[in-house]
């Protein structure tokens, strides 16, 4: 049988082929419904439409059951039972055709993989239809969209990420496909960001940023992320962070060991302490900020002498 279609057996009325046959199909039928009755277990659902489809499951492989046999065995009202299979279908777990005097009905579910399970009833005369694992050229479509939407976000965040990365130096392919394998094990970008962060906040001045290949390479156990790497690192806010540099270091641009990575990551400081800060604390900010320093634009631009302070706004 080729992969992805439904085999077939005709009982042309020979008892040896029809015993075949309803071998045949009760063994997959088995089969099926091991797979099938978890998958629709876990389904969040109402009560009322799983138990609805619990019960169609449950006469695999027989005929399509009549609306008065569902309605008996599940313990709805007609209406009610009717609610449930519109609802189902409009959710694309079931479908059902009529064509002339033979019910052909469809169970579609969705499976683990990101493929889809389709169990399928069909009652004509003297015809049993086997059950089998289907997978649709729809699904492979539906597949593949969530892959590269998936890959796509995971791109986006990994620009996100990079953006705030000081050392833009070395081989940017590279840090992408360690930031997107980490986020593939289930490592948030939030973590990562926040862990970037704390190596930003703790590293020493003398000391240069690595690469970022480098970085996330060292932040990862073969593929998955080492969270307790800055576990103990306070997590204090920019602006608290901003003002205790200002405190100890003044203005770092004109510090004599100051580079252009650390006067970068002072303006990005700033950056983040004006944006997160309310307006008292802004205005504390700016009574703080040494002489020279780099105020956002649309706040005010500062500049001070001995025991004058002029404030220009833009």
């Amino acid at each position: 049988m080729a992969r992805g279609c439904a085999r077939r057996i005709v009982a042309d009325g020979d008892r040896t082929k029809q015993a075949n046959a309803d071998y045949f199909n009760f063994r997959h039928a088995w089969g099926v419904n091991k797979m099938i009755l978890p998958t629709i277990r876990d389904l969040r659902l109402p009560p009322s439409e799983k138990l609805t489809l619990l019960i169609l499951a449950s006469h695999l492989p027989n005929v399509f059951p009549s609306i008065d046999t569902l309605t008996e065995e599940t313990g709805l009202s007609r209406a009610t039972l009717h609610r449930c299979l519109q609802s189902l279908k409009r959710r694309n777990y079931i479908a059902w055709e009529k064509t002339g005097r033979s019910s052909s009905y469809t169970i579609t579910l969705p499976m683990d993989d990101g493929r889809s399970l389709t169990v399928r009833h069909q009652k004509s005369h003297g015809e049993i239809t086997d059950v089998s694992q289907l997978y649709s050229k729809n699904t492979s479509k539906n597949t593949s969209k969530n892959i590269n939407s998936v890959n796509e976000k995971m791109h986006e965040e990994f620009e996100q990420f990079y953006s705030k990365y000081p050392n833009k130096k070395g081989d940017k392919n590279s840090a992408r496909q360690r930031f997107v394998k980490t986020r593939k094990k289930g490592t948030t970008p939030e973590k990562i960001i926040g862990d970037l962060q704390a190596y930003i906040r703790t590293k020493p001045e003398w000391q240069s940023f690595a690469h970022c290949a480098t970085w996330l390479k060292q932040m990862m156990d073969g593929d998955k992320w080492r969270n307790d790497v800055y576990d103990n690192v306070e997590k204090t806010s920019a602006v608290k962070r901003l003002q205790a540099q200002w405190l100890k270091y003044g203005n770092i641009g004109k510090q004599p060991w100051a580079t252009d990575q650390t006067r970068l990551q002072e303006e990005r400081l700033i950056q983040q302490a004006f944006y997160e800060a309310t307006d008292n604390e802004k205005t504390m900010l700016i009574d703080q900020a040494p002489e020279g320093a780099k105020i956002p634009g649309n706040v005010v631009q500062i500049k001070a002498k001995t025991k004058m302070r002029v404030v220009q706004c833009d």
